[in-house]
This record gives structure tokens, sequence and C-alpha cells, in this order.
């Protein structure tokens, strides 16, 4: 028989499916093994959004003045740190507003996606410095 889904665990779900449904993204792991092991979607092999049990954390652009709102208005679902990166308690749910995380991820992922990736430097132009 299968174990029931708390709302937590099916809030995650639906945000990695909202994740996966951008372009060209990749889930990993990281952290594995520690407390804060975390689900990890990558674009251009840049994290933009972490899921673990509980929490979810991504970082904003345009949307962060909004989030600095809402941590203000609810500072035990809503967290913004250094960055631009937010923290946002998953443990109720009902409490969340799908359409912003989702929003939200959506941004997250632009942020990455349209990132200009540093050229690498070759040996020999390691070498030459």
């Amino acid at each position: 028989m299968k174990k029931p889904v708390s709302e937590a665990e099916a809030t995650i779900e639906t945000l990695r499916r909202v994740a996966l449904g951008r372009p060209d993204v990749e889930e990993g792991l990281s952290c594995k093994g520690t407390a804060i092991e975390s689900a990890t979607f990558k674009v251009n092999g840049k994290a933009f959004l972490f899921l673990r049990p509980g929490t979810a954390m991504l970082k904003l652009g345009a949307s962060l003045e909004d989030a600095s709102k809402l941590a203000a208005e609810k500072p035990s679902f809503y967290k913004v740190g250094s960055g631009a990166w937010v923290t946002i308690a998953l443990a109720n749910p009902k409490e969340l507003s799908m359409e912003v995380l989702s929003r939200w991820i959506a941004e997250s992922h632009t942020l990455f996606a349209t990132a200009q990736k540093k050229p690498t430097k070759t040996r020999a132009a390691k070498k030459a410095e």
C-alpha cells in the first residue's frame, strides 16, 4: 500500500514539476547526506532552485521587492537573504500562492538561463599569465 502524501510533499512535487517544465533544466542533488541535502534544478550549469523537505530556495530579480514585502508580512514563511536568494517555508502550503511561486521559479530560471557564461581559460592562457 502506498504511503499517503502530505500537503508539503505534494507542494514540493508541484514545484519540482514547474521547474522541470522550464527549458534546458537538469535535476541534481546537492549536499548529499547532510541536513541541507536538496534537490537542485540547474540551467547553464547554475542552480536556480533548491528544494528540500519543508523548504524552497530561489534567486529573484524583479520580484525581490515583492518578496521582501511578503517577508515583512509573513516572516515565518518568507526570508530574503544575501545575493537576492529567497527561502520559502513549505510547512503550511495553504498559506502560499502556487501562482506566485511558479512565477518566481520562472524568474529565477530566466536569471540563470540568460546569464552570459564566463569564458574559460585554456591551460596555455593560464600559463601565459
